[in-house]
C-alpha cells in the first residue's frame, strides 16, 4: 500500500494561513506545497526511516505511512513555510531598512516568527526523540 502526498498536504494546509496562495489554482498550490514536503523531508527522514521512499511522478510514498509520520511530516512542512516567511520578511527590512521596517511592519514582527520557528524545531525534535524510544508495537500502527 502507498501513501498520497496528499494525504501530507491535508494535514499541513489547516495550520498555515497564506492568502497568497488564494491567487493560484489547485495544480499551482499542489507545486507550491510539494516543495514543502520535499525539503521536509530532509527534516525527519534520518529520525522517522532510514529512507522514505518517494515517487514523484505519482506524487506518492512507497509505502504506507504510519499517522505519527504523516503528522511529522506536515509539521516539517510547516516550519519550511516558515523559513520561507522568514527569510522574506529578512529581505523586506533589508530592502527598506530597518527604521522604515518598524513603521511598516512592526517591531516585533519579524521576532515573532523566529520565537514561532525555534518552538517548532523544538517540537519536532522532541517529537522525533519521543519517537525513536517510543515502543512501536503498542500503537497498533500509528507510529
Amino acid at each position: 500500500m502507498v501513501t498520497k502526498f496528499s494525504e501530507i498536504y491535508e494535514l499541513f494546509l489547516p495550520q498555515i494561513d497564506d492568502y497568497s496562495m488564494s491567487a493560484l489554482d489547485p495544480e499551482e498550490i499542489e507545486i507550491y506545497i510539494e516543495k514543502y514536503l520535499i525539503v521536509g523531508l530532509l527534516t525527519v527522514n534520518s529520525s522517522i526511516y532510514n529512507t522514505l521512499n518517494i515517487d514523484t511522478s505519482k506524487k506518492e510514498f512507497e509505502t504506507e505511512l504510519p499517522l505519527f509520520v504523516k503528522i511529522m511530516l506536515s509539521k516539517a512542512m510547516k516550519l519550511e513555510w516558515l523559513k520561507e516567511k522568514k527569510f522574506s520578511e529578512e529581505l523586506m527590512r533589508k530592502s527598506l531598512g530597518d527604521r522604515d521596517y518598524k513603521a511598516v511592519q512592526g517591531t516585533d514582527y519579524l521576532k515573532q516568527i523566529t520565537a514561532v520557528e525555534k518552538e517548532l524545531k523544538a517540537e519536532i525534535k522532541r517529537d522525533l526523540i519521543s519517537y525513536s524510544y517510543a515502543d512501536k508495537s503498542m500503537y497498533g500502527g500509528l507510529i
